[in-house]
C-alpha cells in the first residue's frame, strides 16, 4: 500500500506523460473489500469516497504541473456545489490542490473509478456521473485561461483529458457544447 504521503509527496522525475500507464488490474468480479482497499490506497476514507469524482479534475489541473488559482477556485466551488466534501474529504482535496499527486496516484484513481461506473456498485458511481465528471475536467481546463475562450485549453489539458476519457470507458463520448478548445466539434446546431 501506499500511504497518502508518499502518494502525493511531489513531483514525478520525469515529465507527465498521462498516457504512460501500466496494465490495468483486472478482476472478473469486484467485491466491497477490494474497493474499500483500493480506496484506502489513495488515502481516502470509506465514509468520504466521493471525493474520487474530484480527482480527475484535480489532475487536469495539475496538467501543466502547475495548479492555477481559477482551476483550484472552480474545483472548490464544484465539490461544494455538488456536496462532495464529506468526512475527511475536504482536507484530501486540499492536499491534492496544494501539492500534485504523482501519476500513478491518478491512473490508479481513475481506474478505480472506471471500475466503480463498470460494475454499477454505487449509485453515486453512474455513466451520468462519469460523463458529468468529463465535462466538468473541460470546465477546469477553461477556468484558466484565453482570452474569450482563444487558448483556455492547453495541450497538455487535452492529453490528460483524453487520457481521463479512455479510462473512464467514454473515448468516444462527445463533450458537451462547443469544443473548439479542444479542436473537436459540437453536435449542437448553431
Amino acid at each position: 500500500r501506499i500511504g497518502l504521503r508518499r502518494a502525493v509527496g511531489g513531483l514525478d522525475a520525469v515529465q507527465y506523460d498521462p498516457h504512460e500507464t501500466p496494465h490495468p488490474r483486472r478482476s472478473p468480479s469486484v467485491n466491497k473489500s477490494d474497493l474499500v482497499e483500493r480506496l484506502e490506497e489513495l488515502g481516502i476514507a470509506e465514509d468520504s469516497y466521493q471525493v474520487l469524482c474530484l480527482l480527475p479534475l484535480v489532475e487536469v489541473a495539475w496538467a501543466d504541473l502547475e495548479m492555477d488559482e481559477s482551476e483550484r477556485g472552480r474545483i472548490l466551488d464544484i465539490a461544494r456545489d455538488k456536496g462532495l466534501l464529506s468526512g475527511g474529504a475536504e482536507a484530501l482535496l486540499m492536499g491534492w490542490l496544494e501539492q500534485r499527486p504523482l501519476r500513478r496516484y491518478f491512473v490508479r484513481g481513475r481506474r478505480l473509478f472506471a471500475d466503480l461506473v463498470r460494475h454499477d456498485v454505487d449509485e453515486g458511481f453512474t455513466a451520468e456521473r462519469r460523463d458529468d465528471t468529463i465535462a466538468l475536467c473541460l470546465e477546469v481546463a477553461q477556468a484558466a485561461g484565453g482570452i474569450f475562450g482563444v487558448g483556455a485549453v492547453c495541450d497538455q489539458e487535452k492529453e490528460v483529458i483524453a487520457a481521463i476519457k479512455k479510462t473512464l470507458g467514454a473515448a468516444n463520448r462527445p463533450l458537451p457544447g462547443p469544443l473548439d478548445a479542444l479542436g473537436g466539434r459540437s453536435d449542437r446546431r448553431q
